[in-house]
Formats: C-alpha cells, structure tokens, sequence
C-alpha cells in the first residue's frame, strides 16, 4: 500500500474520528452537572471543597464555580466547623479575591466578595472599596457568560442594580459607625439614583424615607449604633468605637484585596 493510500484511508479516518470523539467529550463534560455539585447534593461538603478547586483549576473562568467556592468555604464550611470558622471565612475571602485577578471585568465576583465583607465579617470600608468601581466606572465591567451547566433558571440571578443598593446600604453602615452624616448623604443620592433606573425598587424607596426622614437625627443615630453593636456581638464580628473615623475603625482596608485591579 502506497503512502498516500495510507494516509487517505487509514490516517484520515481515524484522525477524524479522534477529532470527534474528542469534541463530543469536551461537550460533554463541559455540559454535565460537575462534580462539585454532585457532591453537594450527597452531602459531601469536604469532598465537594476538593472537587471546587479542580474545577477551578481547569476552568478558572468559569465565574459560577469561584462564586460556588467562596460561598462554600465562608458559609457552608464555616457552619460546619464552628471551631475553624475564622480559617474558612479567611479561605472564602482569599478564593474570592483570587477569582477576582483571574476574571477582572466581572461584576459578580467583586460584588460577591463585597457582599461577604459586609455581612460576615461587617467590614464596611472593604465592601465600599470594591463595590465603587462598579457603580462610579460600570464600562470596565463586563458580566462573564454564565458555564453550560449553569441550569437556566440560575442564569439570570446576576442584577447589576443589586449593586448600587449594596453599596448605598454601606455608605449608610459606614456613616452610622462613624457618625459621619456625609455617608448617610452619599447613601441617599445612590438610592435616589437606583430609582431613577428602577422606579419600582421596593427597598430602595424603604431606606430612601427611613433616611431621609431621619438625617441629623442624633437619637436615630444613637439607636443605630446600638443595634450595630448588638449584631456585631451576637455574629462575632470585631467591636468597634462608635464615633471614630473611618480611618480608625477600618485600618487594613486593603490587606487582602491588595491585588485586585
């Protein structure tokens, strides 16, 4: 047999079928429920950690997945083991934080990063770091195309509007903390402006009246603080000296977010 006969029914043929083997398993397993998941759901959350990082080693755009991990370390895994929780939320911030250099212009990874500052780790100042950029430069932001497996109904949960409200809900935190009214001011024109793009945002008009009606009020402000230092005590957030500056309350700002563009 001639080389080329070679070439035409033996080599051809089997490159081909190499080619669309090989394509048909990429779809697969691009399109199939990783395994991360199937360990979530047999109740594996051990498991399911090691499993979340392969995956977003192989597929470190995958966006879903960081925002799965994160998530599963601060939260899941941090309920878990009550005595390491301190590790696994530092785990969670430090997984978001790598998600963020490896997707930049993604909206929802900051925003979920943000989210975990403000409400685990009641860290105000870090949450209004990386929740600005979105709202003062929204060009640079470009949310990242939800993976295959990503059921449909999952797909649309991303609302960029979501992120004005958290960032007008820490300005509020930061000026009751501070007791600085510039922030409750700064909080209000952001729910002014949610409303403008959202006439029918329910809580935006909520603290829109509750802030307004109540701006240089210091017995509101006094009772602000109070709660804050009883939800602070009770989820085990650091104390902090109601009344001092920004500054002073919030002094490693940007330890761990040092490298997030």
């Amino acid at each position: 047999m001639t080389v080329r006969r070679i070439v035409l029914f033996i080599v051809l043929p089997i490159l081909l079928i190499a080619g669309i083997t090989g394509g048909l398993v990429h779809h697969y397993l691009i399109t199939r429920e990783p395994e991360f998941e199937r360990l979530f759901h047999a109740k594996k959350p051990f498991e399911m950690t090691r499993a979340l990082e392969e995956h977003v080693t192989r597929h470190p755009h995958d966006v879903t997945a960081w925002s799965i991990y994160g998530w599963h370390l601060g939260i899941n895994l941090a309920s878990y083991d009550p005595v390491r929780q301190a590790y696994y939320r530092q785990a969670a911030t430090r997984i978001y934080a790598q998600a963020i250099v490896a997707n930049p212009r993604d909206p929802m990874l900051r925003f979920d990063l943000a989210w975990f500052y403000m409400m685990y780790e009641g860290d105000y100042r870090r949450a209004m770091i990386l929740l600005e950029p979105l709202v003062k430069t929204p060009d640079r932001f470009v949310p990242t195309k939800p993976a295959a497996w990503v059921k449909e109904e999952d797909k649309e949960k991303w609302d960029a509007k979501a992120t004005i409200n958290r960032l007008a809900y820490a300005y509020k935190k930061i000026g009751v903390v501070t007791g600085d009214w510039q922030y409750i001011e700064r909080a209000i024109d952001l729910y002014r402006f949610q409303l403008q793009l959202d006439p029918k945002a329910v809580t935006a008009k909520r603290n829109l009246k509750d802030l307004q009606g109540n701006l240089h009020k210091k017995s509101w402000l006094i009772e602000q603080q109070k709660k804050e230092e009883k939800i602070r005590k009770a989820l085990g957030m650091p104390a902090l000296h109601m009344g001092d500056s920004l500054e002073k309350l919030f002094p490693d700002a940007t330890t761990g977010i040092e490298g997030i563009p």
